[in-house]
């Protein structure tokens, strides 16, 4: 048979359609957009460019800025890494999510994240996206329940334990449930960029999620080299930091550019944040670079300067450029953000507001959190609560769960100088029952009034009552003998033993402290201040236990975060009196 042109063409057309039909059916167009989400470990708010950075350079993220929206008013989920990342990944924020503090499990790891938890990971996974941690993970060790494995990520490249993750040349790495054996001279933040991009590439148009979670500025500070900041006239430490943000800052540029070599730049959301404040370990001085940003505190403080860190987030023809918002956010309403993106159902007992609005430039149909709650664990316990502008901070919880609360107006004082708790008891009362419902009892975590009877770092303050009551028993034993000695020695003698006997007293109570803490320092001054107060009147005939007894009154009055700090000073110094040598 015989066709004529036209039919001829009619039939090569029909096959074209056909054939373009049966390649439309065995891979459908999935217009459902990539995400990733950068997070930083121990950066502060003020570690940016476009939040105030003007000595450190971060031309990448200052452009993702520009690209994108700021948030100036997002907090992390907490001060330290763990429970930070537990919220992060879970959408419930301290007084709920399954893991509340750095809790260590030996030779490595952490505790873990309970079988069945609802993460980001399995949300996504169910969802049919691909997905992949690659850098720190710190939710649970090798072969637990907590690993990234199964909690939701196909892919995970990185260390496990976050302890091992301070040094930056380790000899082995995780990838999936194998143990990479290391040279020790690879530096692993280059590692995991380049795993990022490699598996970015791989992905190619299949909606996916990454999850990188660099390591970088935490301690050690470790850096290949110091470019560009080698000729400053900086601490060698300082140098390390700057150039350590840079580097990374350099690969998240390399992030962006392999997305729009890829051709899924305007399909990809991507974020950028910190896990929580700056840090003050390996050599770093928060101080140095106002790594805190206008801010009180530091990592491991629930003040501004501990949790409130910075967000970038990009979008191209979603995200209108250079936009800024105020929007109070947490690392809880990560989970239902991304639910919303891809129009999966909110799992229960999520704590968190999507801001998916506030990134289309919705405002309007933003809902707004009543109120934002933390609770750290360590440093004897804290909680705090901000409500619209109101702030309050309840510390040392273990001791005295329904102790003082500290209230800050941040539109007024942002830098959290003054306390006017008294002057608001109603907004004091709304805040305790605030913290009072917001924290449910963790028996892997027990914070309110509660002591484990253990050596730990976090107690330290439980063992100056035995020290106490040791140094009183040694006292009633040598009082007479050192009263017969003292008549046959000068004055000088006496002033020198009470000193050290004061040294003694002070390295007694303080050992079990932990030195990392910043009010540890805080401790020692005032203890030393009120020795020299008892010493001066002791001198001048005086007796010198009441002159110091009012000394660290007046300092508690003066700075009201130190009432429980002088309490220290009052022991040294009573334990100094009580092992005078004079009759």
């Amino acid at each position: 048979m015989k066709y004529s042109i036209f039919q001829r063409a009619a039939i090569v057309l029909m096959m074209g359609f056909v054939a373009a039909k049966s390649i439309y059916a065995e891979k459908p167009d999935d217009s459902r957009p990539n995400v990733i989400f950068i997070l930083a470990d121990d950066a502060g708010y003020g570690d940016f460019g476009r939040y105030g950075q003007s000595e450190i350079l971060t031309p990448n993220l200052d452009r993702m800025s520009e690209e994108g929206i700021r948030f100036t008013d997002h907090y992390a989920g907490a001060p330290v890494c763990s429970p930070s990342r537990s919220a992060l990944l879970t959408g419930q924020h301290t007084g709920h999510t399954p893991i509340r503090g750095n809790k260590e499990i030996q030779p490595e790891g952490q505790y873990p994240l309970p079988a069945g938890t609802g993460t980001v990971g399995t949300m996504l996974q169910e969802a049919g996206i691909q997905t992949a941690a690659i850098g720190k993970w710190g939710l649970g060790y090798p072969t637990s329940s907590g690993t990234p494995d199964k909690q939701g990520f196909d892919y995970f490249f990185g260390y496990n334990c976050q302890r091992q993750a301070h040094d930056y040349y380790p000899d082995y790495i995780w990838e999936n449930e194998k143990k990479l054996i290391l040279d020790g001279k690879t530096y692993t933040h280059d590692l995991f960029t380049e795993k990022a991009l490699s598996w970015i590439e791989e992905e190619g148009d299949a909606p996916f999620f990454l999850y990188l979670a660099y390591t970088i500025p935490h301690a050690a500070l470790q850096v290949p080299d110091l470019e560009p900041y080698k000729e400053k006239d900086w601490p060698e430490n300082m140098k390390k930091y700057a150039a350590m943000i840079t580097r990374m800052d350099r690969d998240i540029g390399k992030i962006l550019s392999k997305l729009k070599e890829q051709g899924i730049d305007n399909k990809t959301l991507i974020l950028f944040s910190s896990d929580n404040g700056p840090h003050a370990e390996g050599g770093a001085d928060p101080a140095y670079f106002q790594s805190g940003g206008p801010f009180r505190g530091i990592k491991r403080d629930l003040y501004e300067g501990g949790i409130r860190i910075p967000l970038i987030a990009r979008w191209p023809g979603v995200i209108q450029p250079e936009r800024e918002t105020d929007h109070i956010s947490a690392f809880w309403d990560f989970l239902p953000t991304i639910a919303e993106i891809y129009s999966i159902p909110l799992p229960e007992g999520i704590d968190g507001i999507s801001y998916l609005p506030v990134l289309k430039n919705q405002e309007d149909n933003q809902k707004e959190h009543d109120y934002l709650y933390w609770e750290f664990h360590e440093n004897g316990g804290t909680q705090a609560v901000r409500m619209g502008d109101w702030k309050g901070v309840r510390k040392f919880v273990r001791l005295l769960p329904s102790g003082p609360i500290e209230l800050y107006n941040l539109a007024d004082d942002p830098g959290e100088t003054n306390n006017i708790a008294g002057e608001n008891k109603e907004i004091v009362s709304k805040i305790d029952e605030l913290m009072a419902e917001s924290h449910i009892e963790n028996a892997d975590f027990p914070l309110l009034g509660k002591t484990p009877f253990r050596l730990g770092l976090e107690n330290g303050w439980l063992f100056l009552i035995p020290f106490g009551l040791v140094m009183s028993a040694i006292a009633f034993f040598r009082r007479k003998k050192d009263r017969e000695e003292q008549k046959r020695k000068p004055e000088r003698i006496t002033l020198l033993r009470g000193i050290s006997t004061a040294i003694l007293a002070g390295i007694s109570f303080f050992s079990p402290m932990m030195v990392m803490a910043p009010w540890f320092y805080r401790s020692v001054a005032a203890a030393v201040t009120g020795i020299l107060v008892y010493g001066v009147l002791k001198v001048l005939n005086r007796n010198g236990l009441p002159g110091a007894f009012l000394f660290w009154i007046a300092l508690g009055a003066v700075i009201p975060s130190w009432p429980f700090i002088a309490v220290f000073t009052f022991w040294t110094i009573a334990g100094l009196n009580t092992l005078r040598f004079d009759s």
